[in-house]
């Protein structure tokens, strides 16, 4: 027994120093020597060069969260997420003699003529006011990003009950887009809609469940390239989106209320890419939400309301259900779509559930993105 236990001893030594050496020195090396004579065929190629950084538009919390968790379905980080990634080419807005006018057109498509313009023709930004109504519309004739903000409080005369449903909502706004020419990228026409239907109590909006007793209703549009989801700087809110009503017959008097609220950010993708950046490691990213790094894309209490931007809300612990990679749209132009991780899941206070909360974090290696001019090393001057 005991000559057998020393040569087990033995033979358990060895074993281990072998195992470290290959481990540690011969299957790397060996691995090395493989992969340069017989190179992968997916290497990536990031042959747009570095890219800009993506610029977000973060919502900040009262704190920062003391606590993060996991709740996935095997409460694990996700194992099989893609190593490189296709980034895409976003299509510049055309300059065009004829934008001005184009501009003046679409202001009579949302229900405000020449006599609302309350500034010149001179500048790139065109804006108008109604003063019935308070609506306000601004139009960038270079950019073509057009936003309109009516206050909604205590106008639901102008609001008739029971007229709308999904679809008939949805149509509306997909129409109201189309004839301002801003839904002619492919990828949303196949994309998907979001509807939230309000109603008012006394002079405020508030969500309902039920169409028959639907005023009003917010219609935000979303697109997809190769089944990953293209989201903007707010996870919850497409970047064509716009506030409803029933139109009815023989409404040109008040036709600035069909669509009181909208907003265009519309920058086309060019869907055919080949090029590909190596994305960083999952838990590269998941690091950066526990170190309050991360952007938080989006805050919202429980039961919150759509008709509503909440910010400024005090967290104790963040709780994670899903984690998944999409490509970020934002407010102004870019000329490249770049993927992100996105964590979604919940906030508690005081131990219980607050509401809902999004995390963006670029996923691309940042040695293939350029550093901000104010992180660069700064070179001296040769004496």
């Amino acid at each position: 027994m005991s000559k057998f236990t020393r040569g087990f001893l033995i033979f358990l030594v060895v074993f281990i120093v072998l195992y470290t050496l290959a481990t540690g020195l011969l299957i790397p090396a060996a691995k090395n020597i493989f992969l340069a004579t017989f190179p992968p065929k997916d290497l990536p190629k990031p042959i747009y060069g570095l890219l800009d950084p993506l610029e977000f538009t973060p919502k900040q919390p009262q704190t920062p969260p003391q606590s993060y968790t996991i709740n996935t379905r095997d409460a694990k980080l996700p194992e099989s997420q893609p190593k490189q990634m296709v980034v895409y080419k976003v299509k510049p807005s055309e300059q065009s003699f004829e934008a001005g006018k184009t501009a003046r057109d679409n202001a009579k498509i949302l229900g405000f003529s020449d006599q609302n313009l309350t500034s010149d023709l001179k500048g790139t930004s065109y804006k108008w006011r109604n003063i019935e109504t308070g609506g306000v519309l601004d139009i960038n004739i270079n950019s073509r990003i057009l936003k309109l903000l009516t206050p909604l409080v205590g106008k639901s005369s102008y609001f008739s009950t029971g007229s709308l449903n999904q679809k008939k909502a949805t149509d509306t706004a997909i129409n109201l887009f189309r004839s301002l020419n801003r839904f002619d990228d492919g990828l949303y026409s196949k994309g998907t809609q979001k509807v939230a239907f309000g109603k008012y109590v006394g002079s405020q909006i508030y969500e309902t469940v039920y169409t028959q007793e639907a005023q009003i209703a917010r219609v935000d549009l979303f697109r997809s390239i190769n089944k990953i989801p293209i989201l903007g700087p707010d996870a919850k809110k497409g970047m064509l989106s716009a506030v409803v009503r029933d139109i009815p017959p023989n409404s040109e008097s008040t036709a600035h209320m069909n669509y009181p609220i909208v907003d265009a950010y519309y920058w086309e993708v060019n869907p055919e890419s080949n090029a590909t950046y190596p994305l960083i490691p999952v838990s590269q990213a998941w690091d950066a939400v526990k170190s309050n790094t991360a952007v938080v894309s989006n805050i919202a209490p429980k039961g919150a309301n759509p008709f509503t931007d909440y910010n400024n809300i005090k967290i104790d612990s963040i709780i994670i259900n899903d984690i998944y990679l999409a490509y970020y749209d934002n407010f102004q132009y870019q000329k490249y779509l770049q993927p992100i991780y996105v964590f979604e899941g919940n906030y508690l206070t005081s131990g219980t559930v607050g509401g809902s909360i999004t995390y963006y974090f670029p996923a691309i290696e940042g040695q293939y993105i350029k550093q901000p001019l104010n992180q660069r090393p700064q070179t001296q001057k040769p004496k």
